[in-house]
């Protein structure tokens, strides 16, 4: 969910940074949109994978208590993410 919602964010963001609607508060990636508008997007997609793989090798590897934890760091991080996406959404259907 967090890789899906972490990509439809880079998109929402991408838009409305390429039609001035939004800023990009992250400096990492606000760095990155300034250099390369591309690598923006390419970034939050590999992001989102690595995070794919990262929770794939959590669930197969580790211990109930650690799987536990990391699955309710991930709904935290999802309801941000969430949260984020509708800011987004609401922003650009505002213009």
């Amino acid at each position: 969910m967090i890789a899906l919602l972490n990509i439809l964010d880079g998109v929402a963001t991408y838009y409305g940074l390429t039609h001035s609607l939004i800023k990009e508060a992250n400096p990492i990636m606000d760095l990155l949109w300034k250099s390369n508008s591309s690598l923006f997007l390419l970034t939050k997609i590999a992001l989102s994978a690595f995070l794919l793989y990262i929770s794939y090798r959590v669930f197969t590897k580790s211990g109930t208590a650690f799987r536990r934890l990391y699955t309710y760091l991930l709904a935290g991080v999802a309801s941000l993410y969430a949260g984020i996406f509708i800011l987004h959404t609401i922003w650009i259907m505002a213009i």
